[in-house]
């Protein structure tokens, strides 16, 4: 209301505005409406426009029905595009600043920020996030060399490589430290550059995430997982039967002789290890864990390289993942004392088995520790007892105890 009165007045006070330019002031009136306050306002904006145009424009000077009538149609279309028009550029306007919210709002969440580098206007553009994580007022001159000093100085050196490796078309995919307000952080940083058809830089997009937590939680892992005499590790079962270890704990190599560059995208150098008699179980254990997702253990030998044959039991727990894989998180270690010790605690029950069965009086021998009792072949004969009639446990035993009572 308030534009069209101010183009009304000028129109009628300002003589050397004339008649065409009034349609034009009328005009620039109801399309500032339109895209401050919306479709409807510029309508209405529109409608007294027209009123004014005819009251102190065209009424006062006397013009033919038909002009006037042309002249009011001509109006009225050209209103309804402009108020139309810029009703939509409105719209759009609204929704690009509604969607920048939301993306700043998802970056603060996520703790990832972003920039674009345009090379042809030497200009850097950083997200409100990437200021944050860098810790760099939005004032401050983007430079290269201002990235670099916020860079940990350990790193730089490897952050710059990576760079100029990045210029010359390889991947930049790294994850290096910074030091902000004295404070050292860790952030990923992923780009990519565009070149024109003879290979000049011509900008790029990339993002910057703030690892820190995820780095000192895997710290604390590292660090609690060295401390454990076994192997925390992942194994993968990949859809097309190929295998993989993507972590292990840093006694993998005491574990497997072999360090997890070796094994974390092909398992294959250990399974060639495992001894011929226990792979095809290990595998068929692993297709059924995979099949029934119940937890997978197992017992088998090993090849170690340095160590000779050695025994490991592994426990794990599957998941499947979104493209198909099996994902088991879990434990392998050397049971190898412990399997001896019962190799050779199963040869000595054997030997003293025969000792008994070999002789010819009724012996039996009460082994309180592993609460077994065992009996010779003639003992079970006098008791009436067939040879796999009665076991060896302590609690058989005390059921054929019988206490005579005794008189004075």
């Amino acid at each position: 209301m308030l534009v069209v009165v101010a183009t009304s007045l000028a129109t009628i006070y300002i003589p050397v505005i004339g008649e065409r330019a009034a349609f034009l002031l009328l005009f620039f009136g109801v399309m500032q409406v339109s895209f401050w306050l919306g479709l409807y306002p510029g309508a209405l904006a529109a409608i007294l426009s027209l009123a004014s145009v005819n009251l102190f424009v065209l009424l006062p000077t006397a013009i033919a029905i038909g002009d006037l009538v042309l002249l009011n149609a001509g109006f009225c279309f050209v209103s309804a595009v402009m108020v139309i028009t810029t009703g939509f550029h409105r719209q759009l306007a609204e929704a690009l600043w509604e969607s920048r919210q939301d993306l700043a709002h998802a970056q603060t969440l996520a703790q990832i920020g972003s920039w674009r580098l345009n090379v042809a206007r030497n200009e850097l553009i950083w997200s409100d996030e990437n200021h944050r994580i860098f810790g760099i007022s939005k004032t401050t001159p983007m430079t290269y060399e201002a990235f670099l000093a916020i860079v940990h100085p350990d790193d730089r050196e490897y952050v710059d490589r990576m760079w100029k490796a990045g210029l010359r078309g390889e991947p930049y995919d790294i994850e290096h430290r910074l030091v902000v307000a004295d404070k050292v952080k860790w952030v990923r940083e992923k780009a990519i550059l565009e070149f024109d058809n003879k290979g000049n830089l011509l900008g790029g997009f990339g993002i910057t995430q703030d690892v820190t937590r995820r780095i000192d939680l895997q710290d604390q892992l590292t660090k609690v997982a060295a401390s454990v005499p076994g192997l925390i590790c992942s194994f993968r079962l990949r859809p097309d039967g190929s295998a993989c270890m993507p972590y292990a704990s840093p006694v993998i190599d005491s574990i497997y002789g072999m360090g997890i560059e070796v094994v974390s995208q092909d398992f294959n150098p250990v399974f060639a290890r495992i001894h011929p008699e226990d792979i095809g179980r290990i595998h068929a254990s692993i297709a059924e864990s995979a099949r029934s997702q119940q937890p997978w253990r197992d017992t088998y030998r090993y090849n170690h390289p340095l160590k000779g044959e050695v025994w490991h039991e592994g426990h794990s727990l599957p998941i499947r993942e979104a493209d198909g894989s099996i994902l088991w998180h879990g434990y392998v270690h050397d049971v190898t004392e412990r399997i001896n010790a019962e190799k050779a605690l199963q040869e000595r029950i054997d030997r003293y088995e025969l000792v008994l069965n070999g002789a010819q009086d009724a012996i039996w021998d009460w082994d309180v520790r592993n609460r077994r009792v065992n009996y010779s072949s003639r003992w079970k004969a006098l008791r009436g007892y067939a040879e796999h009639e009665i076991g060896n446990s302590e609690e058989e035993w005390s059921d054929n105890i019988r206490v005579q009572p005794t008189y004075v």
